[in-house]
């Protein structure tokens, strides 16, 4: 491995990159957005006629639970309900805005919803080339941003789709990038006055990017902690500035938020659902069983290995999975260079005049994973968050080995620098060959299939579609449903409505709702009253025990009518009585 004595001695940042950089940048994010493309292939050929992903057949990859939510959510806002107020989720609304713009544009559909991140992703994989230009050289930079282009569409961390870890990835790169340009020396600055007004401001940019991080997802928040240390022990002298620049920017865009809900009538719903039932589903929702310890899941993420010893599916020694595929499958090469990476740019000394800014990627990196494990769900998409920082730290210890292999004083250095290089080189490739085998060459209805739990999204969008169009057939223009379970791909592919704001039985409500807990008492009792007021037209039991105060309501109103082919599912829904005679039935 290089040695640490050889870092530059000028920030790369003040030397712009030559066109051929730019040229093979550009071909990196047109390969990023051909690459994500292909997750809705087929509907591309279906419209246009051409046919540009190698496997087109099976149709496109069908919304999972969370996209459908989300695109719900954005549906009804965009039609004028209130976030909190009138539909429930508990995080905060950042992520659910963007959704309702991007809804607003294109309509609560498929295409929509894959192209909402498709800015995000591109925008992140130019600030993770930035980044890592920085730190160490052009190379760094292009090594960086095709890691991150391999990385952000690997379907094991549930990447080529549309989940929220996109926009706070984009939102914590602007606020890493704020935090390294602030700690850039200043030689074009007239003097220390100059050079302290200029960092103020781009540690306000750092400090608002981390507000509107967090208000995606609340553990976003934690990145401030690496910014705040750096800002106040990198720059001493003027360490209290950062620190207070930092803080008004975090601070703005959160006041912002909760003005518009309180002009809105949402803020005690809003603290409700996002403070109060927040912390119940990170803290009181027990571990489904088959799940290791808390202790190992961050490693098996929410797999459910049964089976140790064997040499497939999780790693050794956990084995096989029944679940959802373990996150590291798809680009372990780039996870465990990642390690070794991490520790090179950690060890950067001191008095290099880029320790500081490297300093501050390495500890953005530990708090990437404290956000991974904070909820303590470990869903695949969550160790999303951490690949900005990986593609980063691999970069830079590909720029740092290709510098010292040109300049290296010693056969040692040299030796170990090509070594280091060829195994960044490795990694990538065989990054690459997995990405093509389990992605490229799998038809894209059947990636969600084999690394996201399963035939149940499919068979969701046929369902979906199938009752929308058998009720809206019975003379009903908007169909009504309320679903105790996941399924809210039927609420998109049927488009209906749900007359409650709990349209969507989360692990909170999952859990305690059938035991009649006090915690959820009072959801109960909402929903209930919802229900009785507006009568959907179709109820579906994802959570097959309901819970004991519905029961008795669905046997005095609805008709049990066969339902599905999924497993998952108890195949039967309950149609409300009056309809029994106008909508078909099997």
């Amino acid at each position: 491995m290089p040695s640490t004595t050889d870092a530059p001695t000028v920030l790369w940042w003040s030397r712009p990159p030559r066109a051929r950089e730019w040229t093979l940048l550009g071909l990196i994010l047109v390969a990023t957005l051909w690459l994500r493309g292909h997750t809705f292939g087929p509907t591309v050929a279906e419209s246009t006629g051409l046919a540009l992903w190698p496997v087109l057949e099976g149709g496109s990859e069908p919304l999972d639970c969370d996209e459908a939510a989300y695109a719900y959510i954005g549906r009804e806002l965009a039609e004028g309900r209130v976030m909190y107020r009138d539909l429930t989720e508990n995080k905060p609304p950042l992520g659910y805005w963007l959704y309702a713009t991007a809804v607003a544009v294109g309509g609560a559909n498929e295409m929509t919803i894959r192209l909402l991140v498709v800015p995000f992703v591109l925008a992140s994989l130019v600030l993770v080339h930035r980044i890592a230009r920085t730190l160490a050289g052009p190379l760094a930079g292009l090594l960086a941003a095709v890691a991150f282009a391999l990385m952000s569409t690997d379907p094991r961390l549930f990447g080529n789709g549309s989940n929220f870890e996109h926009f706070i990835n984009f939102f914590t790169l602007v606020a890493l990038a704020g935090g390294v340009r602030a700690l850039r020396p200043q030689p074009e600055a007239g003097g220390e006055p100059e050079q302290r007004r200029a960092s103020w401001v781009w540690w306000l940019l750092a400090g608002l990017a981390v507000g509107l991080a967090a208000l995606v997802k609340q553990v976003a928040m934690l990145t401030l902690a690496a910014l705040g240390w750096i800002a106040w022990r990198g720059e001493p002298r003027r360490g209290w500035g950062g620190l207070a620049a930092l803080g008004m920017g975090v601070v703005t865009p959160m006041a912002l938020a909760l003005i518009v809900l309180a002009a809105q009538g949402a803020l005690e719903d809003a603290r409700a659902d996002i403070l109060e039932y927040g912390r119940m589903l990170a803290n009181d929702v027990p571990a489904e069983p088959g799940q290791p310890p808390g202790w190992v899941r961050w490693l098996t993420g929410n797999s459910e290995p049964n089976k140790m010893w064997s040499d497939n599916g999780l790693p050794w020694p956990f084995g096989p999975s029944t679940y959802h595929t373990w996150w590291g499958g798809g680009s372990w090469p780039l996870w465990a260079l990642s390690g070794p990476a991490w520790v090179w740019v950690a060890m950067t000394r001191r008095r290099s005049p880029d320790a500081s800014a490297r300093h501050l990627v390495a500890l953005a990196t530990l708090t990437a994973w404290a956000q991974v494990v904070a909820p303590g769900l470990y869903w695949q998409h969550y160790y999303l968050l951490v690949v900005p920082c990986v593609a980063v730290v691999v970069g830079v210890l590909g720029g740092d080995s290709w510098r010292l292999l040109r300049r290296g004083t010693t056969w040692f250095s040299r030796l170990a620098a090509a070594l280091s290089l060829a195994v960044c080189g490795v990694a990538l490739a065989a990054t690459g060959f997995i990405l093509t085998r389990d992605y490229l060459l799998v038809p894209p209805a059947q990636v969600t299939a084999r690394y996201k739990g399963g035939n149940q999204w499919i068979v969701l969008r046929d369902l979906g579609r199938e009752w929308g169009e058998r009720l809206r057939s019975a003379g009903i223009e908007r169909p009504t449903l309320y679903n105790f379970g996941w399924q809210s791909p039927l609420f998109i592919y049927g488009d209906m409505d749900c007359p409650t704001r709990h349209f969507f039985a989360d692990p909170v409500f999952k859990t305690f709702a059938p035991k009649g807990d006090p915690r959820v008492a009072d959801r109960v009792a909402r929903t209930l009253a919802d229900l009785e007021a507006n009568p959907p037209d179709l109820v579906v039991l994802g959570y097959v025990e309901g819970f004991p105060a519905l029961r008795p309501w669905l046997a005095a109103k609805y008709l049990p009518v066969p339902f599905g082919k999924m497993p998952a599912l108890a195949r039967v829904a309950w149609l409300r009585r009056d309809l029994a005679d106008r909508v078909q039935l099997d």
